[in-house]
């Protein structure tokens, strides 16, 4: 939808509430707030207003939000990897048992398939 607005394909998004517009924090907020800015193009909400004052407050803040998630799931990812525990969702074929990874006997047999 941003490409489109960007080569001139409509000047108006409208949509529900505010958090409706992105999919995630960093690349949807701000480059859909990079072409607000820019005059490219323009927000109607049905359900809220939507101030160009504070979508840079709001971008930015999503911005150190994002970031600080990353280095909190980093930092866990860590963790457990050194305590020797599974991180993470397991592959087809195995599954989760507490803090072990099980192969999963009906998807394995699939894996062995294919290969």
């Amino acid at each position: 939808m941003l490409h489109a607005a960007e080569a001139g394909a409509f000047d108006l998004i409208i949509a529900w509430r505010e958090d409706r517009l992105y999919r995630g924090l960093l690349g949807g907020m701000l480059d859909l707030w990079n072409l607000v800015k820019q005059g490219t193009i323009d927000v109607d909400l049905v359900r809220e207003t939507y101030d160009r004052k504070f979508a840079g407050i709001k971008a930015s803040v999503a911005e150190l939000e994002l970031e600080a998630f990353r280095e909190r799931s980093h930092m866990a990812a860590k963790a457990r990897l050194r305590a020797g525990k599974p991180w993470g969702v397991p592959r087809y074929g195995y599954r989760r048992n507490r803090d072990a990874v099980e192969v999963e006997p009906e998807e394995a047999h699939w894996v062995r398939q294919i290969f």
